[in-house]
C-alpha cells in the first residue's frame, strides 16, 4: 500500500514549473569570476554558456554546461539543473534537474539550494492534494542532503 507521501501526479510537475516561473528561478547564474590575468578555458566556456542561455540558445547553453558540471563547476551544475527543471534544450526532467541543484548546493550555491527545496515543497503539497490518486511521485534528494558541509 502506498501512502499519500509516496504519490505524485503531473499537477505536481505543472505547479512546480510555475512556481519556478513565478519566483523567477529560470535565471541563468552569472559569469564566473576571473582568477588572474588570463581566462581559463573553462571560464570562457561557462560565459560563453551564460551568454547563449540569456539569448535563448538553449542547445549551446547544454553543449557549454554539460562538461563543465560533470567537472564539478557549482554554477555549471545549477544552470543544468534550470535546463532539465524547465526543458530547455532537453526533455522535462525533474529528477535531473534535482540532481544537478543537488550537486551545485553541497558546493555552496544557494540558487540551487533555494530551487531544490522549492521543487520538494510543491511536491510535497501536490503530493497531499491528489492523495489516494494512486501516482508515483518522484524520488528527490532531501534538503539535508544536499546542504554544503559544516
Amino acid at each position: 500500500m502506498t501512502t499519500p507521501k509516496a504519490k505524485f501526479s503531473g499537477l505536481a510537475l505543472i505547479a512546480a514549473l510555475c512556481a519556478g516561473s513565478i519566483l523567477g528561478l529560470t535565471a541563468c547564474t552569472g559569469e564566473m569570476p576571473r582568477t588572474g590575468a588570463e581566462t581559463p578555458p573553462a571560464e570562457v566556456d561557462f560565459n560563453a554558456g551564460v551568454a547563449a542561455y540569456k539569448q535563448g540558445d538553449y542547445k549551446t547553453a547544454f553543449e557549454k554546461f554539460e562538461p563543465l558540471a560533470e567537472q564539478g563547476y557549482a554554477g555549471a551544475q545549477y544552470n543544468l539543473g534550470n535546463l532539465y527543471r524547465f526543458g530547455k534544450c532537453v526533455p522535462r526532467n525533474e529528477e535531473a534537474a534535482a540532481k544537478w541543484y543537488c550537486h551545485a548546493a553541497k558546493q555552496g550555491q544557494a540558487e540551487a539550494l533555494y530551487a531544490l527545496e522549492g521543487m520538494i515543497t510543491v511536491q510535497q503539497i501536490a503530493a497531499k492534494i491528489i492523495a489516494g490518486m494512486g501516482i508515483h511521485r518522484h524520488k528527490f534528494p532531501s534538503v539535508a542532503e544536499c546542504r554544503p558541509p559544516g
